[in-house]
C-alpha cells in the first residue's frame, strides 16, 4: 500500500513566491529596513526606515504640485500631533483644521515661500472626535460630531456619555475668519458625512450616539448655503434601497459621497459589490438614480460608467450618457472592468488609461477613449 502523505491539502500555494510590484527595485532600495508586507498577491513596502517618523508623517507634512512648471513645492511640517481633519486650498494658501483630541482646535495656515505655518483664526467649537469635516477653494466646514470622553481621546466613554453635536462652523480661506452655522433642521450626530456642491455643502448620515440602534432622525439630509448662512432641507434619500450591515445587523444607513462631477451620491455599505451597479445621486435637488456606480462631468452633461474598484473581469466597462434629463445608452468598452483604472474626462472624450484586470489583479498598461460627441 502507498504511504499516505503527510502534506496537508493547499499549502503549496504559500511555497509561491509572492510577485514584484513594477516598482519594487525602486522601492527596495530605499527600504532600508527591507520590511515587506503583503498585498494583493504583491511584496509592498510596510516601513522604509523609521516607523514612529512616516507613521507621523502621514499626519503633519503636505506639498503642493504646480503643474504648469511640473515641480513639487514641499511645505514645512504643521507638527500637529493628531489627525487633521479637513484641508481647502485656493491655489496659493492651504490651510488645515483639527479639532479632535484634549487639546484645542487649531487653524494652521502656509502660503507658498512662507517658510513656516502661521495660527489661523481661532475655532470657535469645542474639540469633538467623529464631526463632518470638509474643505474647498471656498474653505472649510466642521459640523456635528460628538465631544464625548471617548471621542476626545479618553480611555473609555463615560456611561450615557454620547455627546452627540448639532453644531458646526464655517472658515473663509480668502479672509482667515471663522462663522459659527446657523441652527439647522438636522439633529445631532456623530459620523456625518458632508459634500461640497457648489456654495452649498450637502450634510447627513452619522449616528445619535455610539451604539448601533441610534440613528438619526428625519430630516436625514440638509444643505448649508455659506454665503446666505441658511439651510434648506434635502427630498429624504431612498433609504429603503440603502443598508449598512454593521456586524451583521441591517440598517437604514448610508454615506454622502463627492464624485467626479457636479453631483452629490449616496452609497449604502452593503451594495459596495462587484459590478456595475446603480447610484443614486442629486445634482442638490430632487434624487435619481444614475445606471452605473461613478460619475463624471462631460460638456454635453452627466456620463456613468462601471465602478472601478472591486470589480476586476466580470463584464465589459461600461457607460451611459445623460442628456438633459434622459439616460442615453453608451457603447460597452472593448476591455473587461478592472480594478482603479485612471478615469479623466476633457471635453466630450472619457480617457480610461491602466487598472488591474482578472482576479489575480494583472497590472494592464492599455489606455481607451470614449468620444461622447457622435
Amino acid at each position: 500500500m502507498a504511504a499516505m502523505s503527510t502534506q496537508r491539502p493547499g499549502l503549496g500555494a504559500y511555497r509561491t513566491p509572492l510577485r514584484e510590484t513594477p516598482f519594487h527595485a525602486r522601492t527596495a532600495a530605499w527600504n532600508l529596513n527591507q520590511s515587506w508586507v503583503l498585498w494583493a498577491g504583491y511584496l509592498t513596502a510596510g516601513t522604509f526606515e523609521d516607523d514612529t517618523m512616516e507613521y507621523f508623517a502621514l499626519r503633519n507634512q503636505a506639498a503642493v504640485y504646480d503643474i504648469n512648471e511640473a515641480t513639487w513645492v514641499e511645505a514645512p511640517p504643521t507638527y500637529i500631533d493628531n489627525y487633521v481633519e479637513a484641508s481647502a486650498w485656493d491655489g496659493s494658501t492651504i490651510a488645515v483644521v483639527r479639532v479632535a483630541g484634549r487639546e484645542e482646535p487649531l487653524t494652521l495656515r502656509w502660503s507658498i515661500g512662507d517658510e513656516a505655518w502661521t495660527i489661523g483664526a481661532p475655532i470657535p467649537l469645542e474639540p469633538r472626535g467623529m464631526s463632518a469635516s470638509v474643505g474647498s477653494p471656498r474653505g472649510i466646514v466642521v459640523w456635528g460630531g460628538t465631544t464625548s470622553s471617548y471621542a476626545t481621546e479618553a480611555a473609555t466613554p463615560e456611561p450615557g456619555d454620547a455627546g452627540a453635536r448639532d453644531d458646526g462652523a464655517f472658515y473663509d480661506l480668502a479672509g482667515d475668519e471663522w462663522h459659527v452655522m446657523a441652527p439647522g433642521p438636522l439633529d445631532a450626530r456623530a459620523w456625518p458625512d458632508a459634500v461640497w456642491l457648489g456654495d452649498e455643502v450637502i450634510l447627513g448620515g452619522g449616528a445619535n450616539g455610539f451604539d448601533t440602534d441610534q440613528l438619526p432622525v428625519d430630516p436625514a439630509i440638509a444643505a448649508y448655503d455659506v454665503d446666505e448662512g441658511s439651510w434648506r432641507v434635502l427630498d429624504a434619500p431612498p433609504a429603503d434601497d440603502l443598508v449598512v450591515d454593521w456586524n451583521g445587523v441591517p440598517l437604514p444607513s448610508f454615506f454622502i459621497q463627492p464624485t467626479a462631477s457636479d453631483a452629490v451620491t449616496i452609497q449604502g455599505q452593503a451594495e459596495m459589490h462587484s459590478g456595475p451597479q446603480p447610484r443614486w445621486f442629486t445634482l442638490g435637488d430632487a434624487w435619481e438614480q444614475a445606471p452605473f456606480y461613478d460619475l463624471h462631468d462631460l460638456s454635453t452633461g452627466l456620463i456613468a460608467t462601471s465602478a472601478t474598484i472591486d470589480n476586476p473581469g466580470d463584464g465589459p466597462f461600461e457607460v451611459d450618457l445623460r442628456i438633459g434629463d434622459s439616460w442615453l445608452s453608451g457603447a460597452a468598452g472593448p476591455f473587461m472592468n478592472r480594478m482603479q483604472p485612471a478615469v479623466g474626462v476633457t471635453g466630450d472624450h472619457l480617457l480610461v488609461v491602466g487598472g488591474d484586470k482578472g482576479p489575480d489583479l494583472e497590472p494592464t498598461a492599455g489606455a481607451w477613449v470614449f468620444d461622447a460627441s457622435g
